[in-house]
């Protein structure tokens, strides 16, 4: 063969394998963007919340969808779908914000590491939940911590997952 048919072949080698990889990733992400679709357009539905921002998946005590953007009056909010299909909303204004709530973080425990911080509920009411990881010695530690969903963000609880698993 030559090497005009070598890169013909690898070109289309290469082409295929692209357009395999683009179906097969849409068939994995397909349901997650369904789910993601209907919750933004429960939301939406709710008349609540007029544009939506951001959408976050909350699963600990139950399966809560929060949403964040803008009610009719152009007032920042965030929305809470539950499971059981109640719907509560927020003022952002009368929240802690994300980045306020880390900088408090940061400033009680400087030697963690901050993988996430994102709403949703625990013992039945909102709070802002950090996911983060601590090194000491013994390894890496990952944690939960919970706060209040308001203007103290006061902790509510601090979760260690094992480090192994297995009997």
């Amino acid at each position: 063969m030559t090497r005009k048919r070598w890169i013909l072949i690898s070109i289309a080698v290469i082409v295929s394998l692209g357009v395999w990889f683009g179906f097969y990733f849409r068939e994995v992400m397909g349901p997650r963007w369904s789910e993601l679709n209907q919750a933004r357009e429960a939301a939406l539905e709710s008349g609540l919340i007029a544009d939506v921002e951001q959408l976050n998946k909350h699963v600990w005590e139950e399966v809560t969808w929060v949403a964040e953007g803008k009610n009719e009056l152009d007032q920042e909010i965030y929305l809470f779908m539950l499971a059981d299909g109640q719907i509560e909303t927020y003022d952002k204004s009368r929240v802690v914000s994300e980045q306020e709530l880390r900088e408090r973080f940061k400033q009680e425990k400087p030697e963690t590491e901050v993988i996430s911080i994102s709403p949703g509920r625990m013992r039945g009411g909102p709070a802002w939940e950090i996911y983060y990881t601590e090194t000491s010695d013994k390894g890496v530690s990952h944690y939960y911590r919970f706060y209040r969903f308001d203007e103290t963000a006061e902790l509510l609880d601090t979760f260690r997952l094992p480090t192994t698993t297995g009997p």
